[in-house]
């Protein structure tokens, strides 16, 4: 059977069932696009369903790779990923599988570790957001760091949000994944004259208190914290040590709007800014040092100002969806019509 010019992409994940990626981003009437959420597995226990979901969506490369289409799986997050590749070893063998958005808060244990040390090796290739990550998990699960690619993180350019929602100036922090509010809480005391909003999960403010110029905010609907990010000074991104592989997420957002940073210096950063340049970075857990670079900015706009364009120049250019749907439009090119 001659090769189909079809490309179709089976995209498993554990987002809206709606949600298909790149598709608007790559609009080619050759590729062809689906998406099997855990979400859609709601009558399945909440345990299984990133199973079943992964299941469906290897079942469904097998069925499309038979019918002589070219097929790529793609598997969103390490969990999705860890189910699809051993679905997909079972049921699609010779479809590529692509594990995007390959990253870990905290480093699997136990059996999840001993899976994912056989398990990932079924990849074709994994994404991750930062550079340091590709070592970490290249180690710690014993896979090929020339299979592991950095890209940044890319989302489509920002929209208009509006009058502000915060009626003073103020600076902010957001997000929930390896943060270390506890050294902010005790750097905005020493700060008794900057004001500062701070939007995240209740579990991250446990055991926690705060001074009266910290706004603390929980179940914030996205737009609010769009809104809130993009009236803001500056952000504020404390980490809980100096290789947490998290904040991307949160540092794009602010850097898109043109947001300097004031962050902790950790090497999960280091792809996206360097102290001085877009922001400053400050040790883990030295509240002093916090409070200085944050009284540093908050004392002088036009350095906050130099530095958020400096980070904005970086994600217009490296953080849009358009350069992910580059880089995804060769990385699918360079591949095999059929393995």
């Amino acid at each position: 059977m001659a090769p189909s010019s079809t490309t179709h992409i089976v995209n498993v994940s554990e987002l809206s069932p709606d949600w298909c990626w790149l598709r608007d981003a790559l609009p080619r009437p050759d590729l062809r696009w689906h998406h099997v959420s855990r979400l859609a597995c709601a009558p399945w226990p909440h345990r299984l369903a990133g199973w079943v979901a992964s299941w469906r969506g290897a079942r469904l490369a097998r069925r499309l790779h038979r019918a002589g289409d070219r097929v790529v799986l793609v598997a969103h997050g390490p969990r999705p990923a860890l189910y699809t590749a051993l679905a997909a070893a079972l049921l699609a063998p010779r479809v590529p599988l692509l594990g995007f958005s390959f990253n870990y808060t905290e480093l699997p244990t136990g059996l999840h570790r001993w899976l994912g040390r056989r398990a990932f090796k079924r990849l074709h290739t994994l994404v991750t957001f930062s550079t340091m990550e590709r070592t970490l998990y290249a180690q710690y699960f014993g896979l090929d760091a020339a299979r592991i690619v950095m890209r940044p993180w890319s989302v489509a350019p920002p929209t208009p949000v509006g009058p502000p929602l915060v009626a003073s100036d103020y600076v902010m922090a957001v997000g929930s994944q390896g943060r270390d509010y506890a050294t902010l809480a005790r750097a905005m005391a020493l700060l008794p004259e900057v004001p500062l909003v701070l939007i995240a999960h209740p579990e991250n403010l446990r055991g926690l208190s705060f001074t009266p110029n910290v706004q603390v905010r929980v179940r914030v609907p996205l737009a609010e914290a769009e809104n809130t990010i993009a009236h803001a000074r500056f952000m504020v991104l404390p980490l809980a040590h100096h290789q947490v592989p998290c904040g991307h997420v949160t540092a794009v957002a602010a850097m898109q709007r043109g947001k300097a940073l004031v962050a902790t210096d950790a090497e999960g950063l280091y792809d996206y800014m360097r102290d001085g340049d877009s922001g400053l970075l400050c040790a883990s857990g030295d509240a002093q040092a916090l409070a200085d670079a944050i009284r540093r900015l908050w004392q002088q706009p036009e350095l906050a100002d130099r530095l958020g364009r400096a980070g904005q120049a970086y994600a217009q250019t490296h953080c849009t969806e358009a350069a992910l749907a580059q880089w995804f439009e060769g990385w699918v090119g360079r591949l095999p019509a059929r393995l």
